[in-house]
């Protein structure tokens, strides 16, 4: 009998394989089976879904089904042309370590085109999505996940993000705001496109904002439905600056965003000195500057001293206090 338990064992061990392995083709089987059929509706409602050969993978410990390439498109108010997507490789899965989300994942070369502009070529290492699953409807909230995302631009220097969280939920209703919470940092700068006076790396940036009315088609409907862009908390760590704040935009009589808003920032001595010696302000115009800052300076318990000052869009002019910041382009729709 003791030299029947090793076989047993054996035995045992490959019928729950194979049950296991049966269980994977299955699920697999389904991902691609549901996948095929999202992109038969998103495609008889006027948007543009291509798939490319499906191949399983993953086992076993996810059901994964890998797609050779795919096409995503739509149509949007005011955008000749619509919104492009395209990736050289897209994957639809379930992870038995996470079963309550799908994953969709995106690596690779990818570009996205928004109207009649150039596409934007870019890769990722790492490119999650999560949805929710077992829930009704199924889905409202959706996490996504980017490592070393690398944005291509023709000067061959482009814009490098370490990391890239952006968490979204989606409204249940017409009257229910669309909200985000995004982090991203360390982000490294394109060399050329920006001043370096403050340096080439952004150490952090943070920005949770909701946006109400977004079931509206175009921008007249969405300004007369009262729609806002509420921002309750922003963060930038660039250099020797830090800012942190709040603001509310809209769009006004002429559809041009206006809004309002109030700023923290810390370090403005040392960025305004860097500035000057970057040859990018006046050093009189920093003088005054820095003399209005020191009066506006409140000390603070845990760090150097904080400004405090108000945000202002009005008539495509950005202004900051009484510091006249830059004037806007007019946005045509």
């Amino acid at each position: 009998m003791r030299r029947r338990w090793p076989i047993i064992v054996v035995t045992v061990l490959l019928v729950v394989l194979a049950g296991h392995f049966l269980l994977w083709r299955w699920a697999c089987a389904r991902i691609a089976g549901d996948t095929e059929a999202w992109a038969s509706q998103q495609r008889a409602l006027g948007n543009t879904v291509t798939l490319g050969a499906p191949q399983d993978e993953g086992w076993p410990l996810a059901a994964r089904v890998r797609f050779a390439g795919a096409t995503l498109g739509t149509a949007l108010a005011g955008l000749p042309g619509g919104a492009i997507y395209q990736a050289d490789s897209a994957a639809v899965g379930i992870d038995l370590r996470d079963i309550w989300h799908l994953a969709i994942g995106f690596d690779g070369p990818q570009h996205v085109r928004l109207g009649p502009s150039a596409p934007v070529d870019f890769t990722t290492a790492h490119c999650t999505l999560l949805l929710p699953l077992g829930v009704d409807p199924p889905v409202r909230q959706a996490d996504l996940s980017v490592d070393d995302l690398l944005v291509s631009s023709p000067a061959g220097n482009g814009l490098r993000v370490a990391q890239l969280l952006l968490h979204v939920v989606l409204p249940a209703t017409a009257n229910q705001p669309l909200a985000f919470d995004l982090k991203a940092g360390p982000i490294a700068l394109p060399a050329g496109a920006v001043p370096d006076a403050l340096g080439t790396s952004v150490s952090n940036l943070g920005l949770v904002a909701a946006v109400t009315a977004p079931t509206q088609s175009n921008a007249t409907s969405w300004r007369d439905a009262g729609g806002t862009i509420t921002v309750p908390e922003m963060a930038l760590d660039w250099g020797k600056l830090s800012l942190s704040g709040h603001a509310t935009m809209r769009l006004d009589a002429r559809l041009q965003p206006a809004g309002t808003g109030d700023l923290r920032l810390v370090g403005t001595g040392p960025a305004l000195d860097a500035l000057v010696g970057a040859h990018l302000i006046d050093p009189r115009g920093a003088t005054a500057a820095m003399a209005v800052l020191a009066l506006l300076q409140r000390p603070q318990v845990d760090g150097p001293p904080a400004v405090e000052l108000p945000l202002t869009l009005q008539d495509q002019t950005l202004q900051l206090g009484h510091f006249r910041l830059l004037k806007l382009p007019e946005m045509i729709w």
